[in-house]
């Protein structure tokens, strides 16, 4: 039992510890993935709390995911389920493992836009986002606060930690579980073009291969909810989205 609990839903990782066979893991980290459930189109209505989380990257894409956790129900969606909204990114169309070469602030207007059309203005979403160095030795965080942004580093990096949360979200709600569940707007393409894909490490089968180079999106993804489950971020809050 307390093996299972550990692994929380990944039911393929529990049995290679219980049966000591490790041959039934393979495949993909998100097996639990479903597009005909977990995919929705944009609702017209939210009483949410909001975020962004940013993964930066110049040679490797970024990429930043705008998340809800709803205030409210809202048809089969529950109090404090998470919908990702809406989603920027640097990516090569032809390559989606390398990025555009964008400077942070042309990223940082990218975020922008992406508030301004879902009638949120920039201090409404903190945005938790991974710092580097940037042009002239300024920080990506830095540079994103110059753009008016509300931009701050995670709070600690926990990539097993993570995965396991986005596993049971996308198991909650996939099953109805009481538990909070999650959801993704066909707006966010390039998460939903590689989530699904994410294969599991061939050495550590609790962690993504290292050897994936389209995993930004799920760090983004991964900084958001750390940060709103662990709430060391002032988020904003608004009701009402335009579809």
């Amino acid at each position: 039992r307390n093996i299972r609990a550990a692994c929380a839903s990944d039911t393929k990782l529990a049995d290679a510890w219980l049966k000591g066979s490790w041959d039934v893991l393979g495949g993909v980290m998100f097996d639990v993935f479903d597009a005909a459930t977990h995919i929705i189109k944009v609702p017209p209505y939210l009483d949410a709390r909001y975020i962004i989380g940013g993964d930066w990257g110049s040679a490797a894409p970024a990429v930043a995911l705008l998340i809800a956790k709803l205030h409210d129900s809202l048809g089969r969606y529950r109090l404090g389920d998470y919908l990702v909204i809406d989603e920027v990114n640097t990516a090569d169309p032809t390559d989606l493992s390398v990025g555009l070469g964008h400077p942070p602030s042309m990223f940082a207007e990218m975020v922008t836009e992406m508030l301004a059309r879902n009638g949120l203005r920039q201090r409404q979403a903190p945005l938790v986002i991974d710092d580097a160095r940037g042009l002239q030795s300024d920080t990506v965080v830095g540079i994103m606060r110059e753009c008016g942004l509300n931009a701050q580093k995670p709070y600690r990096k926990d990539r097993i930690g993570t995965w396991n949360l986005i596993r049971e979200l996308l198991h909650n709600s996939k099953t109805g579980a009481e538990k909070q569940g999650i959801w993704f707007t066909d707006r966010c393409h390039y998460l939903l073009e590689t989530l699904p894909e994410a294969p599991r490490g061939t050495l550590r089968a609790e962690d993504i291969d290292p050897r994936y180079s389209k995993d930004h999106a799920l760090d983004a993804l991964g900084y958001g909810l750390q940060a709103m489950q662990n709430q060391y971020v002032k988020c904003g809050r608004l009701i009402g989205v335009p579809s």
